[in-house]
């Protein structure tokens, strides 16, 4: 797209199937031609990238992740949500949740006990268009 960004028609949405993005627009239709042209392979989108912060407080961690996919909702962030609770599991409970706009792509914060990996597979389950996630172990 003209923006430098790729938008996908439909997002992966867990277990709860795929989802339109209201983002994506359709390429242009190129009008047949009477002569015989090769056109150009269209390459494969590049893998959106993400970026993770850590700070450690004794008996929990806060995140801030700001994932470069678009951000089409709440739906989206709660079922962002919903993976990283089930993947997690009950041991490891996300507080003061936060799932905003940024630049147009998705950006979380919030704040849980849990292992930098397990959190790390729990994205990329979530977002498998993103190249690696890499939320660094918090410690003290």
């Amino acid at each position: 797209m003209a923006d430098g960004h790729t938008y996908f028609q439909s997002c992966f949405d867990g277990s709860y199937g795929s989802m339109e993005n209201p983002y994506f627009t359709p390429p242009a239709v190129i009008p047949a031609s009477s002569t015989t042209t090769t056109q150009p392979p269209t390459p494969s989108p590049t893998p959106a990238t993400q970026s993770c912060h850590s700070s450690y407080h004794e008996f929990w961690c806060s995140y801030t992740i700001l994932i470069r996919v678009p951000y089409i909702g709440k739906s989206d962030c709660d079922a962002t949500y919903h993976a990283l609770e089930d993947w997690t599991g009950a041991n490891a409970e996300l507080t003061n949740w936060h799932c905003v706009e940024d630049g147009g792509f998705i950006k979380l914060w919030f704040n849980a006990n849990v292992n930098a990996a397990d959190l790390n597979s729990a994205l990329q389950k979530r977002y498998p268009s993103v190249n690696e996630f890499n939320c660094p172990n918090c410690t003290g």
